[in-house]
C-alpha cells in the first residue's frame, strides 16, 4: 500500500493542474467570503454563528468533491486512459492496495484543503466577527473528516470499478453540483437542529466508507485493466 500511496501523492503534487486549481479556488473562495463578510447587514443577522458554520460545511463539501475530480484526473483516470494502469499492476501494484493507496492519497490532499478553508474562515472571524464563538467551526471538522473519508473511499472504488472512463468522469463532475444543491437545503434547517445536522454528516461519511469497502472487495486486476476510454 505504501508504494501505491507514494506514487499517487507524487503524481498529485507534481501536477500543474492541481497547483493552478488550488491557487484559483482558494482565491475565489477568499474573494467571495470577503465580499460577504464585509457587509454589516450580514453580520447583524440572527444565529450568525450557525449560519457561518453551515457556510463552512457547504464550502468544504464542494472542495472535497471538486478536488476528488482534480486528483483523479492526474492519477487513476490518467492511468486508465493512457493504459499505464496495466503496467502498474504488472509491476507489483495490487488491486486492493491500489484502492487503499489512492483513497489515502485523496484523503490527505482533501484534508489539507479543508484545513486551508478552515483557516480562511478563522482569519475572517478575527477581522469581521470576533464575537462569534469559534466552536461552531471547530465542531464541523470531525464530521467533515468522516464525510471526506467516505467520499475518498467510495469514489476511488467506483473509478477503479467503472470500465467506461467517461462515465466515471461524468459521475465525479456531477457530484459537486448535487451536493451543493442538497447542502443549500440546510439553510431551511432550524438552528436548534445543528447538532443533528453534524451527526447526519458523520453518518453519511460512515455509510459512504462502508459502500466503498464493499465495492473494493470485488476489485481485481481484470476489472481495473478492462477499460473503455470513450
Amino acid at each position: 500500500m505504501f508504494k501505491e500511496l507514494k506514487y499517487n501523492l507524487e503524481m498529485i503534487f507534481r501536477s500543474l493542474l492541481f497547483r493552478l486549481a488550488t491557487v484559483l479556488t482558494i482565491g475565489i473562495v477568499t474573494f467571495t467570503l470577503f465580499g460577504m463578510f464585509k457587509d454589516k447587514e450580514f453580520l447583524q443577522m440572527p444565529y450568525l454563528d450557525i449560519f457561518i458554520s453551515r457556510m463552512f460545511l457547504i464550502t468544504a463539501f464542494g472542495f472535497i468533491l471538486m478536488y476528488t475530480l482534480f486528483i483523479f484526473q492526474d492519477t487513476i483516470l490518467l492511468e486508465k486512459t493512457s493504459g499505464r494502469v496495466e503496467q502498474l499492476l504488472s509491476n507489483g501494484f495490487k488491486p486492493r492496495s491500489y484502492w487503499r493507496g489512492s483513497t489515502i492519497a485523496t484523503l490527505i490532499v482533501t484534508e489539507i484543503m479543508i484545513i486551508l478553508i478552515f483557516f480562511d474562515f478563522c482569519v475572517f472571524r478575527l477581522f469581521f466577527f470576533p464575537k462569534v464563538p469559534i466552536i461552531g467551526l471547530i465542531s464541523s471538522l470531525l464530521p467533515l473528516s468522516f464525510f471526506n473519508i467516505g467520499v475518498s473511499s467510495l469514489s476511488c472504488a467506483l473509478v477503479l470499478r467503472i470500465r467506461r472512463v467517461e462515465i466515471a468522469r461524468s459521475v465525479l463532475f456531477m457530484l459537486p453540483f448535487l451536493v451543493f444543491f442538497s447542502a443549500s437545503l440546510t439553510t431551511k434547517i432550524q438552528p436548534k437542529y445543528q447538532p443533528m445536522l453534524l451527526i447526519a454528516v458523520f453518518a453519511i461519511g460512515v455509510l459512504l466508507f462502508a459502500l466503498g469497502v464493499l465495492i473494493a472487495r470485488k476489485l481485481d486486476s481484470e476489472s481495473i485493466v478492462l477499460t473503455i476510454p470513450g
